[in-house]
């Protein structure tokens, strides 16, 4: 630690130090992730008594925990602005009595127009209905129907979000898909629905669909 602050010039703040404490982490992991190679390569030798071994292995391991307590409180802080910008964006406007479109929220969650093809794991917020969403087979966010390679339907309707997952173990049959669960952000206050609905179209998938309201 001293060794660290001696690196950072005196009055030092903003993005400055917000760097060098990210460069900081980065050179911690790096240094772990040799030092594990290292450990696991001493296993093997012969010459190296086991208490000695055992010693190296609890440094390794509380200087491991440490950094993982680090990752896993910036990880909870992180998910705690997101639920407080979510809340936020669902409260009505108290000039207009409006609530904020389903896009705003839609946004939040995960990208429009977009498939998990495009969009990494630690960008979206599937987390925030279902943490298991987060682990599917293929997502389609806001895409025509007629663009999922994994449904036959000519329809052009595009549900706000559509997952599909595949059998982890055993399954019946070897169809191609195990289950569907579609999302969709609805407005409060809305009364066109009747319309929206005669625009849909059936599903088509290449197995059974399983109905699981959100």
């Amino acid at each position: 630690m001293d060794e660290f602050i001696d690196q950072i010039p005196p009055g030092t703040t903003g993005r400055a130090l917000e760097i060098a404490l990210h460069e900081q982490m980065y050179d911690k992991q790096r240094q772990l992730k040799q030092e594990s190679h290292s450990l696991m390569a001493d296993a093997g030798k012969e010459s190296l008594k086991p208490e000695e071994y055992e010693a190296k292995l609890n440094d390794f391991i509380e200087r491991a925990n440490e950094l993982g307590k680090s990752s896993l409180a910036q990880y909870v802080a992180h998910r705690k602005v997101i639920l407080e910008f979510l809340e936020k964006s669902l409260q009505q406007n108290p000039e207009t009595g409006k609530y904020p479109l389903e896009e705003i929220i839609h946004k939040i969650i995960y990208p429009m127009r977009t498939t998990s093809d495009d969009v990494p794991y630690d960008q979206q917020n599937l987390w925030i209905i279902d943490e298991r969403l987060s682990y599917h087979g293929f997502l389609a966010s806001d895409m025509p129907l007629d663009t999922v390679d994994a449904l036959a339907n000519p329809s052009e309707s595009r549900p706000d979000i559509m997952i599909f997952d595949r059998a982890l173990s055993f399954s019946e049959d070897d169809a191609v898909l195990n289950s569907i669960v579609i999302v969709e952000f609805k407005k409060p206050d809305r009364s066109d629905y009747r319309k929206e609905r005669s625009r849909g179209s059936s599903l088509s998938p290449h197995s059974r669909n399983q109905e699981r309201p959100l």
